[in-house]
């Protein structure tokens, strides 16, 4: 997504535009984030951070932001961010609802799982235990086996992917 099209929208002015695959925080550990940056504290860690691609700012810190970020100006960046992320995740979850639930006929689902039924591909080959949930935007790739009590693909998140050949056991979380 663009931050241009949020120009104008919760007091943001875009001064260079760029995109973004979702919002969080400095420290959230996936690639493409949105971050509201308040102090100058941590310019030097925006800069440096590889997962960040977009930046809400105060006009006085956006000058010190790297060329490779796109950067909004506001007055109250938290709460633009805020609203960006609930407008994003709306979106999304518009998104995810458009997409069946595809479940691969060699895969075997224990009739005590709860598999959402729009946004979930399970391959084939792959298992799910007893008293598991499968939320939106999860993909169980071929031959995977999840035991029970397991919950993947958190509400709040809505993504996941468990692949390669792996079991995971109670408790477990994707």
């Amino acid at each position: 997504m663009r931050l241009k099209i949020f120009d104008g929208k919760y007091g943001l002015t875009v001064i260079r535009d760029g995109e973004f695959e979702g919002t969080g925080k400095l420290s959230t550990p996936l690639p493409g984030r949105l971050v509201p940056l308040r102090s100058e504290r941590y310019v030097q860690q925006t800069n440096g951070a590889s997962n960040v691609t977009a930046v809400l700012t105060s006009p006085a810190l956006a000058s010190q932001l790297d060329e490779r970020l796109a950067v909004a100006v506001c007055d109250d960046p938290d709460r633009a961010h805020a609203e960006i992320h609930l407008e994003c995740g709306a979106s999304h979850q518009r998104r995810l609802q458009s997409i069946p639930t595809v479940i691969h006929p060699t895969a075997s689902i224990d009739e005590r799982a709860s598999v959402s039924p729009f946004g979930v591909t399970i391959e084939a080959g792959a298992v799910v235990g007893p008293f598991t949930v499968v939320h939106a935007g999860v993909v169980i790739e071929e031959d995977v086996h999840i035991r029970a009590n397991c919950t993947l693909g958190d509400a709040a998140f809505n993504l996941g992917t468990a692949g390669g050949g792996v079991a995971f056991s109670r408790h477990s979380g994707v």
